[in-house]
């Protein structure tokens, strides 16, 4: 891949919905970004954003494409992969939020463009990030069983409705698709899930979802719960090793590692070498602005990002296929 000719990467953002803001924000804060200015469906807002952020809102994005080198697309998930093509089409290296798309046939589109035409593709996967200050990643023998569980607030918009975050897509592909990535990248290899149950509620099976998969490799049993209507956030991950791996003190009990990504803590009675004040660590606290950093890098030095658009698409295709049983 050919390295990038400047020290400074030419950046848009597509959607400046909440999570767009965060992004646009750690973009002007970045010394290696310029940002040129941003593209949304909703002209009255989108004025309004540039108003307060002194950025440039772009009515026309094929006109903003054509100025810059690079670009975040953080638009609603159904229309993650049509942004991704067009950027990619204007030669322009992008960002997806994930998830990446919502078909195998989109990811494969985008991946396929990417490696044709030397484009830089990297997924918004940001927990790997905070997985890495942790130095879970790092241990090298896998867990016997793996439960995450990623459960987040409705918050009310009035006195009859709530809003939904990601509603445009189940929650496999909004919320799901985090832990997904996680379980494939720490262990999964080449791997997919060989074996998937799942179960979610009669009354919002859209929106609530549990599934049980096993990696085709070898035995590990990992267990996701996925919630949007949840009356706490909560995000976990709770590791289950062979007793062999317990500290002396600990003997006759059951090795375990528990993650807190809220809290930033983590709980762990075994021989690993873990970072227990991970919280400290700045790529844990600002993983959106460690994922962006990658970014950057991989722009500017001509490589792969960390989470490529293979790793993206095997997510998505895990999320679709619970998605298939569950809802």
């Amino acid at each position: 891949m050919t390295p990038h000719k400047q020290n400074t990467v030419k950046m848009a953002l597509i959607g400046a919905g909440v999570f767009g803001q965060h992004y646009l924000r750690k973009c002007i804060s970045f010394p290696s970004i310029d940002f040129i200015g941003f593209y949304d469906t909703n002209t009255q807002n989108s004025q309004n954003l540039a108003t307060q952020t002194k950025q440039k809102f772009w009515p026309d994005l094929s006109k903003l494409l054509a100025q810059v080198d690079a670009v975040i697309i953080a638009s609603p998930a159904q229309s993650h992969a049509q942004h991704a093509l067009q950027a990619l089409q204007a030669n322009c290296h992008v960002l997806i939020e994930k998830p990446m798309c919502t078909s195998i046939q989109d990811g494969e589109a985008i991946i396929s463009y990417a490696l044709e035409h030397n484009l830089r593709v990297q997924v918004g996967h940001q927990e790997r990030f905070v997985v890495q200050a942790c130095g879970l990643d790092t241990v090298e023998v896998r867990p016997l069983r793996a439960h995450f569980i990623r459960h987040c607030m409705a918050q009310p918009s009035s006195a009859l409705q709530v809003k939904l975050r990601g509603h445009d897509v189940s929650v496999c592909l909004d919320l799901m698709t985090h832990d997904l990535d996680l379980a494939l990248w720490l262990w999964g290899q080449d791997a997919g899930f060989q074996k998937i149950e799942c179960t979610a509620s009669p009354s919002c099976s859209y929106h609530t979802v549990q599934a049980w998969g096993h990696l085709t490799s070898f035995e590990l049993e990992c267990h996701f719960s996925s919630n949007r209507l949840a009356r706490q956030n909560q995000r976990s991950l709770h590791l289950i090793y062979p007793p062999e791996f317990c500290q002396e003190k600990d003997v006759g009990q059951p090795a375990e590692v528990q993650i807190d990504f809220l809290a930033k803590t983590i709980y762990h009675n075994t021989v690993f070498t873990l970072t227990t004040d991970f919280g400290e660590n700045l790529q844990a606290r600002d993983s959106l602005g460690a994922s962006l950093q990658a970014f950057v890098d991989s722009v500017i030095e001509g490589k792969q990002s960390f989470i490529s658009p293979q790793d993206g698409l095997k997510a998505v295709q895990a999320a679709l296929a619970i998605e298939t049983l569950a809802c």
